[in-house]
């Protein structure tokens, strides 16, 4: 099993439980972390990223870096 298909059986299984709570109580859930890193990778392919492409990513640490992480996962960069 792929790091990716860890990734979406655990969002499947676990689904409204909270992924992740940010230092200030914002939370994620599994099921909403899946989604949003799908949309994520559906844009970023569309606009060119491929598999195996090397990414900075700089972002805060937030729930918005781990959708990015998800969404890279996804595409395979």
């Amino acid at each position: 099993m792929n790091l990716v298909s860890s990734f979406m059986e655990t969002a499947r299984r676990e689904g409204d439980r909270p992924a992740i709570v940010a230092p200030d109580g914002t939370t994620i859930s599994f099921a909403d972390l899946a989604q949003r890193s799908a949309r994520l990778a559906a844009h970023w392919r569309n606009r060119g990223l491929q598999k195996g492409a090397r990414v900075l990513v700089a972002m805060p640490v937030g729930i918005e870096l781990y959708v990015a992480i998800a969404a890279l996962w996804r595409v395979g960069a």
